[in-house]
């Protein structure tokens, strides 16, 4: 394994803590792909997602807790799309999570939507 995916493996590793440590689900129990498209940031700031984020970060005195959950966000509904990513892909994760939880799980809410999406034409769904 080289060190770009030793090193993206730690991030996931701490980022499933993450989810572990905020209970059960994905991040508030309940799977991204059920997020409604969004129509305003207020909205986006009352989903249980991004409020169990910021409590969680809040309540942490570690640096980059914010980040661990986003990206603990954006990883269950990628894992959920059943989307593999890269090393390159990982580091772009990571630089997404870096910003506020509003904006993760609205890019969450995609990938899950999108997935579902496709399972209904394939029939799946």
């Amino acid at each position: 394994m080289t060190d770009i995916g030793r090193e993206w493996a730690e991030r996931a590793r701490k980022a499933q803590e993450a989810i572990n440590e905020l209970g059960a689900g994905p991040v508030a129990g309940r799977p991204a792909r059920y997020t409604p498209p969004l129509e305003s940031g207020e909205q986006a700031l009352r989903l249980p997602e991004v409020a169990a984020i910021y409590a969680k970060a809040r309540g942490s005195s570690r640096p980059g807790a914010m980040t661990e959950l986003n990206l603990a966000l954006l990883l269950a509904a990628l894992h959920d799309g059943g989307v593999t990513l890269g090393a390159y892909d990982g580091r772009k994760a990571l630089w997404l999570a870096g910003w506020e939880p509003e904006l993760c799980a609205a890019v969450a809410g995609w990938i899950g939507r999108a997935h579902a999406a496709g399972r209904e034409d394939d029939g799946d769904g």
